[in-house]
């Protein structure tokens, strides 16, 4: 009785998934060596209310988790002003970028579509603020 004690003991006092896996593994084996149905059922009670105590933990980190994620996914909402026009940059990329993004051999290409007319002139920002940066909308173009 005083090991079952301790091991119901365990079960309460476990706080981290390590703690919590260890104890339940003890309990589960000494659940297989018990005798008296009293204590078994003592044992599965203690064992059920630290499955349960551990779900609520999870719930909780779930919820957190989701709480992080939507920060994270309002922060990446950037925008830039230029000539009193808000632009989302969500929306616009580098001509680096928008190679990689669209599978382009070379930045030449897409200067080159831009040059000809291909990339209309509303889907080009130039930066001069920010050291002349020139942005494409992230749209695919026809060559």
């Amino acid at each position: 009785m005083k090991k079952l004690k301790q091991i119901i003991k365990n079960l309460n006092d476990a706080i981290t998934l390590e703690e919590v896996d260890k104890a339940s593994k003890e309990a589960s084996e000494h659940y297989q060596l018990l005798t008296n149905s009293e204590e078994k059922e003592m044992l599965k009670q203690a064992i059920m209310a630290g499955f349960e105590k551990s779900k609520k933990k999870v719930e909780k980190l779930n919820k957190e988790y989701d709480t992080i994620m939507a920060q994270f996914e309002d922060s990446k909402q950037i925008s830039i002003a230029v000539d009193g026009k808000e632009y989302s940059l969500n929306d616009w990329v580098t001509i680096q970028n928008y190679c990689k993004m669209f599978d382009i051999e070379s930045t030449s290409v897409v200067t080159n579509w831009i040059k000809r007319g291909k990339i209309p002139s509303e889907n080009i920002l130039d930066l001069k603020e920010l050291n002349n940066i020139r942005l494409v909308k992230a749209i695919a173009y026809r060559a």
